[in-house]
């Protein structure tokens, strides 16, 4: 059984993911600090550098976080990223408090 350094929150909240100036939306399953996994039918080769956007809230008070990662997963369930940036809990805790 694989055993995770981190938990893993649920969290129903959309999402994009960017890269090559495409861009992916996708639904939150599961975000941890070291990292998210989103909910699409689209495939992006393991290892290719992205941009996401979480976007938390309401239209009338969304709030979202650009975050930078890296594509460790991507299959017919959806996209595993593994962040790379070094403000995500900086960014993480503004939107969370």
């Amino acid at each position: 059984m694989h055993k995770r350094k981190l938990p893993r929150m649920q969290l129903k909240a959309e999402a994009e993911i960017i890269h090559n100036d495409i861009v992916i939306k996708g639904e939150i399953d599961n975000l941890s600090l070291t990292g998210i996994f989103v909910k699409t039918a689209e495939y992006i080769e393991t290892n290719t550098d992205v941009e996401v956007i979480i976007y938390l809230g309401k239209i009338e008070k969304q709030v979202s976080i650009q975050i930078k990662g890296k594509i460790n997963r991507s299959g017919e369930n959806g996209i595993g990223i593994q962040f790379t940036d070094s403000e995500i809990n900086k960014k993480l805790s503004k939107a969370f408090i």
